[in-house]
């Protein structure tokens, strides 16, 4: 079959069931002569001719994902005058939108080189930075030829069932832009990045700006930043290092004197060579936008920090500033940009409550797991303290005092979509801090919404093992946790006829809630005949009752009328409490903890399973019972009492702090960093790409700021603040840090990799990720990716490129050469650390 590119390049499709080769025509195009010289862009619709109605007919809609390999070619031909060619070799620069990888080969690629997989955008996000590659093998006489491999995959929560656009097959939709970055400028500026509050009455709604920077030749430090307007005074939070062809957010801190109209500032970034100490200035004039109140803009945007990296939220201010109530969290679904006006309007504004719109760091974020529940918690925190430095200040006449409410009131939440099962997950997580919950056209998880049944490695992993793997996803199943939320006042809405996440999953989230406690304060309201999304998903006239009733309660006592529950926890560490009660750490990470307390009459009864140590807030002035095991607390005058296991499993009670939990996984809980992400490379070409790869991928779909340094450079610094990622097993400063870990992983330069005393060489090609105690902060972690090989070291990169919801990555993985097309069922090892980061007999393997 062929079709038609938009560039009128031929596009000839070779049919199959699993991979699709797909190719492009050759394309010459004489690049090396001006900046962003357009190479060429292409526009595919990609049809696979399988009999996609006969798998659906038996296998549902999880059959109709599947993984192409796609293929063209791009020819580079240098200047024909050889004084026109720079100094130093261009990049090209790539956009590939909704593909998931893409790879650039020279025709001749060497024996034992491999592949460099980039992540491509596949959400189709659309402010992205582009990816700036070095051609490899580039000539500066001779016309250069590369392939050119994508791969495509058809994902339901992504790309929908086709039936919803009137198409029995399902069609992949890819567009590839490529175009010559020149190193004429050694750094760049990247507008369309930038984040920027709106003014409010003249004053900017939020503590900071954000300046994005894009490194073109060598290493650059931001030192300073300035404006030349007497009305505001900007800061740097901190200095940026920003690696070649990696992207960078600034965050500017902004201090305001005065009330202003201006359309722009005036900004300018101050930015030092690392290796030569020149100073490059970039000069950039932002837009200001003022805010004015309208039915068609009710949602001022404003900006905050949180770890490290400046982010976006909208607020809505109430019509009315009397008797302010509990304010209402609103979140979006998956692919909903906050700054779309749809989402703001679809939200009924409140007379006396703020509504908040984090923006989850992205459209699709984590699902509103991780760092994405950071942003909502952060928002919320982020207004508070906002509007209260407004109040204090004496220059502006503006009364903002009467915006303030009481915010130890807890606030609704409520959500649409993937929102709607993100209010779900906060619900549950954090039930003592939500007031009430309204989530909406919510599944249950990832793997109930698209069954993994026909998971590749299902066909060749082991059972028992493939539970460990599935046990890394359990943090974020919904359904084991909703004991948390029988006392939280819900109401759940589901159009009848819901084309995208059928009905049956909030009947059965429903359903559970009853089954823990049958008189839950739960409702569903389903709308007969409604799709998806409707109009009136957040005006009909049950929402409204139900929001007026829940917010009048306002600040209720937690405990009232309470006498049983059951707190269910996977994650300690991204876990709040329920009645007061906290488990701190589980006996055996990687299995879910539980807390039944009964609040007797003439005494306190709690069973546990799993839990190692556990608090509560309250007093209790009569006995109390732990696993039938009677515990002195009721002399103790501290509101905050510690129980944890002592010697012999006996259980003790402590008025201090006894927190000796350790961070836990999955994998992806590196990206829930206290500051800045810091990747430290082996200081060669291979871990510098990975890491600005990784850069790229964690700031394009999470808006989480990387830094990246060398390992002399870690070593010299000594300490590192927040996460850290260390890549290669000849890594100096890795092996700093495992020195002082329980020793069951031992690398050395140019020596085979041990663990847990099996040895593997390089020519297994073996990759490993593994999660490490952190030697600088017990609150954070450290995530090794490493290789036995080059081949090895980006299979474990690519497991990570980009990092995704629903993929199960426990706290290690060994990565055998079959993964490369057994999928889990190639692992060598798998599974979680025990309490104290050694081997857990229960929940790991390796063979």
């Amino acid at each position: 079959m062929r079709r038609q590119c938009t560039t009128g390049v031929s596009l000839s499709i070779i049919t199959g069931i699993l991979t699709q080769i797909v190719s492009l025509s050759p394309i010459r195009k004489s690049g090396l002569r001006a900046l962003n010289d357009i190479i060429d862009k292409a526009h595919l619709l990609i049809l696979i001719n399988v009999r996609w109605k006969s798998l659906r007919a038996t296998e549902g809609w999880a059959a109709l994902q599947h993984h192409n390999v796609l293929h063209t070619t791009i020819e580079i031909i240098p200047p024909l005058i050889e004084s026109d060619v720079s100094q130093s070799l261009p990049w090209l620069s790539f956009s590939v939108q909704q593909a998931s990888f893409f790879t650039l080969i020279p025709y001749h690629l060497p024996s034992g080189e491999s592949p460099e997989w980039h992540p491509g955008n596949i959400y189709a996000f659309p402010n992205t930075p582009r990816q700036l590659i070095k051609p490899p093998r580039l000539s500066s006489s001779e016309p250069t030829r590369y392939h050119l491999f994508v791969s495509g995959d058809y994902e339901i929560r992504l790309f929908g069932d086709p039936h919803n656009t009137n198409h029995e097959d399902p069609i992949l939709d890819i567009q590839i832009d490529v175009s010559i970055q020149t190193t004429e400028r050694a750094a760049i500026l990247d507008p369309h990045l930038n984040i920027i509050p709106d003014f409010w009455n003249g004053w900017i709604f939020g503590s900071m700006i954000g300046v994005a920077v894009c490194a073109l030749d060598s290493q650059w430090t931001v030192i300073d930043v300035k404006s030349p307007s007497s009305a505001f005074e900007l800061s740097l939070h901190h200095g940026q290092r920003i690696s070649a062809s990696q992207t960078r957010i600034v965050p500017v801190i902004v201090k305001q004197f005065e009330s202003v109209q201006d359309e722009t500032l005036d900004v300018e970034l101050v930015l030092k060579d690392i290796s030569t100490g020149r100073n490059l200035t970039l000069f950039s004039r932002i837009g200001l936008h003022h805010w004015t109140d309208s039915p068609d803009s009710p949602a001022i945007k404003a900006t905050y920090l949180l770890a490290g990296s400046p982010l976006l939220y909208l607020a809505i201010p109430p019509t009315s500033f009397q008797s302010l109530n509990a304010p209402i969290i609103a979140i979006h679904g998956a692919g909903v940009e906050i700054t779309n006006p749809f989402w703001p309007a679809a939200l009924p504004r409140q007379s006396q409550s703020w509504i908040i719109c984090p923006s989850g760091r992205t459209s699709w974020g984590l699902d509103w797991h991780g760092p994405s529940a950071d942003d909502v918690w952060g928002s919320f925190a982020a207004l508070k303290e906002l509007l209260e430095t407004r109040s204090e200040s004496k220059s502006s006449s503006f009364s903002w005092k009467q915006l303030i409410i009481d915010w130890n009131l807890r606030p609704v939440i409520i959500g649409h979509s993937n929102g709607g099962q993100g209010t779900w997950y906060l619900a549950s997580r954090y039930p003592d801090q939500v007031l009430a919950a309204v989530p909406a056209a919510a599944y249950i998880k990832s793997q109930q919404y698209i069954p993994l049944s026909l998971s590749r490695g299902s066909h060749f992993l082991d059972a028992s093992r493939n539970v460990i793997l599935l046990s890394a996803l359990m943090p974020d199943d919904n359904d084991l946790f909703m004991s948390n939320v029988v006392d939280t006042p819900i109401l759940a809405i589901h159009g009848g006829a819901d084309e995208n996440v059928p009905v049956w999953h909030s009947r059965e989230l429903v359903s559970l809630v009853k089954s823990w406690k049958a008189d839950a304060p739960i409702s569903l309201h389903e709308e007969p005949g409604q799709s998806h999304w409707y109009s009136t998903v957040f005006s009909s006239t049950r929402f409204l009752e139900f929001l007026d009733a829940v917010l009048s309660r306002n600040n209720d006592t937690f405990y009232s009328g309470v006498h049983q529950f059951t707190l269910t926890v996977a994650d300690s560490k991204s876990s709040g409490s329920l009645h007061g009660f906290s488990i701190k750490e589980l006996v055996i990470p990687g299995r879910l903890a539980r807390l039944h307390v009964n609040l007797m009459k003439d005494a306190v009864k709690v069973e546990t399973e799993n839990v190692y140590s556990f608090t509560f807030d309250q007093k209790f002035d009569k006995p109390f019972y732990v696993d039938d095991t009677s515990v002195e607390v009721a002399s103790s005058g501290q509101n905050n009492i510690w129980i944890r296991r002592g010697n012999d499993d006996v259980w003790m009670a402590s008025e201090r702090s006894i927190d000796s939990a350790r961070p836990t996984g999955p994998i992806q809980n590196i990206l829930s960093s206290s500051m800045p992400l810091t990747i430290v490379t082996s200081g060669n070409i291979k871990t510098e790409s990975i890491a600005t790869r990784m850069a790229h991928a964690i700031l394009s779909y999470f808006r989480i700021d990387v830094s990246i340094m060398s390992d002399k450079e870690a070593v010299i610094e000594g300490s590192i603040a927040g996460n850290i990622i260390i890549l290669g097993s000849d890594n100096l400063f890795g092996q700093r840090v495992l020195s002082k870990g329980p020793g069951l992983i031992h690398m050395r330069p140019n020596e085979p990799i041990e663990f847990r005393n099996k040895i593997f060489t390089s020519e297994s090609s073996i990759g490993m990720l593994f999660l490490h105690l952190n030697p600088f902060s017990s609150k954070n972690l450290v995530l090794f990716v490493v290789g036995t090989d080059n081949v090895g070291l980006e299979r474990s990169a690519k497991t990570l490129l980009p990092f995704r919801t629903g993929v199960p990555l426990p706290e290690f993985l060994v990565l055998g050469p079959n993964t490369d097309h057994r999928a889990s069922g190639g692992l060598r090892g798998a599974g979680f650390w025990n309490r104290h980061w050694g081997w857990s007999e229960e929940m790991a393997w390796l063979h």
